[in-house]
């Protein structure tokens, strides 16, 4: 906005000597209202913006740092996708979370199934009682006993049969979510490091785009004082440089 102000004053005091047309003077207008608009619109998206990272933090953010000069981006290491993608299909939070619900859904159907087999238990006891009577004293008595017990279910009123097709269906519900976090995780990953190789060749295309919107400006300028050049070419330069910043 500052930029295409002096560009609108110096239109207008070329207007006035007579070396420019009221169509760079009007160019020039229609380019800093809406500029202004674009301010005002950035400074309403700002002030959400800090709203909502004081909803997150509980207060208000203060000056934040700009980027650095002198940044320079690393390529992804390894730069190879699919051992990104073999990380995320064995490792991502939500396929270990996935293996740890199949295993106990494949638990949980032993355990059915063995509602159906017999069970053997081997039980032991011991006692010891002292007692006295008018007749007899001190009596002591001692019991011994060391037993089997086998136990075989006949009949539960189909409670083990249902129980056991439950727990069948929610091994097949937990594979199958297993599978699709798998699958997911490959697809989040596949665009992680597209999006990151795309946003360095990028960058790297900017900073050579950001030189040559820089003379080009520069050129406009002086072709402008030369009288070859218009004023709606200077601001045109001015707009490519800023969208490119």
């Amino acid at each position: 906005r500052a930029a295409i102000s002096e560009q609108l004053a110096a239109a207008n005091r070329r207007f006035e000597l007579g070396t420019a047309s009221i169509t760079d003077v009007r160019d020039a207008k229609a380019r800093f209202d809406i500029v202004s608009a674009q301010q005002i619109a950035a400074r309403n998206d700002l002030a959400a913006k800090g709203e909502a990272l004081r909803a997150i933090t509980n207060r208000y953010p203060g000056a934040l740092a700009p980027l650095a000069d002198g940044v320079h981006l690393q390529e992804p290491a390894p730069n190879d996708i699919e051992a990104w993608v073999n990380s995320a299909v064995t490792d991502g939070l939500a396929v270990v979370a996935g293996q740890a619900a199949v295993g106990i859904a494949r638990m949980e159907t032993k355990k059915a199934r063995a509602a159906h087999l017999p069970k053997i238990d081997l039980t032991a006891s011991y006692g010891e009682t002292n007692s006295g009577t008018i007749t007899t004293l001190n009596t002591d008595l001692d019991e011994h006993s060391v037993g089997v017990q086998f136990s075989l279910p006949l009949y539960s009123g189909g409670a083990t049969v249902a129980r056991q097709r439950e727990t069948a269906k929610l091994l097949e519900k937990a594979m199958a979510e297993l599978d699709g976090a798998r699958r997911t995780s490959a697809l989040h990953a596949r665009q992680a490091f597209l999006n990151g190789s795309a946003g360095l060749a990028q960058v790297l295309a900017l900073e050579e785009a950001l030189k040559s919107a820089e003379t080009a400006l520069a050129a406009n300028q002086r072709g402008l004082e030369l009288g070859v050049r218009a004023n709606i070419d200077v601001l045109n330069a001015r707009q490519q440089l800023s969208e490119t910043q």
